[in-house]
């Protein structure tokens, strides 16, 4: 409240700061700069940035407002051609196009990226690699390539308009720097770039700052933006007061609460957007007690998920009621059978062995206000069923690093995904992706990995919502996580940041953004 008395006293200014860095408040930092390693938005916000693929998502005009779409257009390709079949696709690329270090990207980069992608074997491969193999890929000749595609997939554009999954590399720079090593990441490219994006990789100083900078010669001409400068600061309260005295231009996912005093802000625009992804908090499936089918039930019989979106999310969010986020086909809450009812909790932690309760322990990543808020609202509804939480906030890489490996009972995170739903099924679900490949619950039932290996070749709609009710009826029993609710974006932006744009994908790009009254 003292903050909101205050508005009026930092609020004006009469001109542009700093009209050729956009300056960007951020809780954290990128993890990885390896695009066909990552698994984290943070890295996957500023690679949108500086690799490039051969498609992107488009834009359309929503009453007089750019807003991002999930259909994709031709972008390193000039133009694409595809066989009657759907099985051969054939990209037209660009003439000019540059890495940052000078050479030009070609088909044989296409090839090698597509291919070391495949390598790789991570978590950008999981769904791309049903349908495409290391030999899929043909130089037709220098700016010409076909895919082949083993089986019809109408997905295929859309996943390799995602950065981590599409992103063309420069064959030279990585074999210069230790090659392909299968089923690993590079590490000088986990902390170099060489893309062909329109912006270039700057200084980062761990824990303070990082940089984006502009590319002179990049090949659509050089951003309207020399550079952007994100600051690393935990406290929330500092970002609202550096973006009120204009010392901030943007702020990513500032408070619910904070976010609320700034309606009407004439100087401030609020930007609000549902993501493809959900807020949850995941259970580790594989460590006690959470190998238990019951005590899992149990535990989403005893929260109350629209008591923590009103809690942390001032109820904007849209409340689960599936396992998959609701933009997403084939989408139903029909199948949920969850409601707050202890004394059922109670009973199945009885069943399970324990009716005297457990203890156990909750983590999320330090400054992130939202997954502390969920932490603590799911604790405090938790203890009246008998189940003891204690939090614990660590570092972001060390949080990354801990889910992935299964180290952790019980985390919160939201997740950003592509607007598919085959996507979103086999990341998250599939037994074979266990892990850093995005199944974090390390869940496994075969029944459901064998209907997600349907949906992938199933093109009927009537088949695919079975497919897809009848995976989220399973799902849903089986309890792997606890979903609180659909991802939220929220941004708040000075109005003089210009041609910012939301994308259902949640991808960040920098390129049309610009500075101006």
């Amino acid at each position: 409240m003292v903050l909101a008395a205050g508005v009026g006293a930092v609020n004006a200014q009469p001109r542009v700061s700093n009209p050729d860095t956009l300056l960007y408040g951020v809780y954290w930092e990128p993890v990885n700069l390896d695009p066909h390693a990552i698994t984290d938005w943070a890295s996957m916000w500023m690679l949108d940035n500086t690799y490039e693929t051969l498609v992107r998502y488009s834009t359309k005009q929503v009453q007089n407002k750019t807003v991002g779409t999930a259909d994709v257009q031709p972008h390193l390709a000039e133009g694409i051609d595809v066989s009657a079949d759907g099985v051969t696709y054939t990209f037209r690329l660009r003439h000019g196009v540059k890495f940052h270090s000078g050479d030009e990207m070609t088909a044989d980069a296409v090839r090698y990226s597509i291919n070391r992608m495949l390598a790789l074997a991570l978590g950008p491969s999981r769904l791309i690699s049903e349908f495409i193999t290391p030999t899929s890929t043909e130089v037709v000749d220098r700016y010409t390539v076909r895919v082949k595609l083993t089986k019809p997939s109408p997905l295929f554009l859309q996943l390799m308009a995602g950065t981590n999954t599409g992103a063309i590399v420069n064959p030279k720079t990585v074999d210069a720097h230790g090659g392909i090593t299968p089923g690993k990441g590079n590490d000088w490219m986990s902390r170099n770039v060489d893309g062909t994006g329109p912006f270039t990789w700057g200084e980062w100083r761990a824990g303070e700052s990082f940089e984006l900078v502009a590319n002179p010669n990049y090949w659509q001409g050089a951003p309207k933006l020399r550079r952007i400068a994100f600051r690393i600061i935990r406290d929330f309260n500092t970002q609202l007061l550096l973006l009120l005295r204009g010392e901030l231009d943007i702020v990513y996912r500032l408070p619910p609460e904070m976010t609320a005093q700034l309606i009407g802000n004439p100087d401030v625009v609020i930007n609000r957007e549902n993501g493809i992804g959900m807020h949850q908090i995941w259970m580790n499936n594989r460590m006690s007690p959470f190998d238990n089918k019951k005590v899992r039930q149990a535990f989403l019989y005893a929260l109350d998920p629209y008591a923590i979106n009103r809690a942390v999310a001032f109820g904007y969010a849209e409340t689960a009621k599936s396992a998959i986020p609701s933009p997403l086909e084939g989408w139903t809450g029909k199948v949920w059978p969850y409601r707050v009812d202890l004394v059922k909790a109670k009973s199945l932690l009885a069943e399970a062995g324990y009716a005297n309760g457990f203890h156990t322990e909750i983590y999320y990543n330090a400054g992130n206000s939202e997954r502390e808020k969920t932490a603590i609202s799911a604790q405090a509804q938790l203890k009246k069923a008998g189940i003891d939480v204690e939090i614990r906030s660590i570092p972001w890489p060390t949080f990354v690093s801990n889910y992935e490996e299964g180290k952790i009972p019980l985390f919160v995170l939201s997740g950003l995904g592509l607007p598919i739903v085959e996507d979103y099924l086999i990341s998250n679900f599939h037994s074979k992706n266990h892990g850093a490949r995005g199944n974090y619950a390390y869940y496994t039932n075969k029944e459901v990995d064998a209907l997600i290996d349907q949906l992938l070749t199933a093109r009927e709609a009537d088949k695919r919502r079975s497919i897809i009710g009848d995976v989220q009826r399973l799902i849903n029993d089986d309890a792997p996580s606890a979903w609180i609710y659909n991802s939220l974006l929220f941004y708040a932006q000075r109005k003089w940041v210009k041609g910012w744009v939301l994308y259902p994908s949640g991808n960040w790009y920098f390129y049309p953004v610009q500075k101006s009254l």
